[in-house]
């Protein structure tokens, strides 16, 4: 170990590199981030409202779609009589049944990326 300067300069830089690798093999690890609970405090309160609405989403599409129903129902009962004006209303009544499912469709779409969103 001690024949040369090279062999002492080399001695002490393996030694000096074992120590290192030691300590960095028996020392802790780096504790993981820890999220910070004020920010997620205010993003749940800043989806609050969003929420709130959303819960009811489902039952004002079920009447969305009860309502479309009865609309076409009602251009079915208006188709049957002998009025003059009947056919203009049927059309005018399927044109609403129509809009109404549209819109249920939609709003179920909503409603869904809403509560995908709120869940991720």
């Amino acid at each position: 170990m001690t024949k040369s300067w090279t062999s002492i300069i080399t001695s002490i830089a393996v030694a000096l590199l074992s120590i290192l690798a030691l300590r960095t093999l028996f020392q802790p690890g780096v504790p993981p981030p820890v999220p910070d609970l004020v920010k997620v405090a205010g993003l749940a309160k800043a989806f609050e409202p969003l929420i709130f609405y959303s819960e009811n989403g489902v039952q004002q599409i079920g009447d969305l779609q009860a309502t479309g129903v009865a609309v076409w129902d009602l251009g079915e009962s208006v188709r049957s009589t002998n009025m003059t004006s009947a056919p203009i209303i049927v059309k005018e009544l399927d044109d609403l049944s129509d809009s109404l499912k549209t819109l249920a469709i939609e709003l179920t779409r909503f409603f869904a990326n809403v509560d995908g969103d709120v869940d991720g």
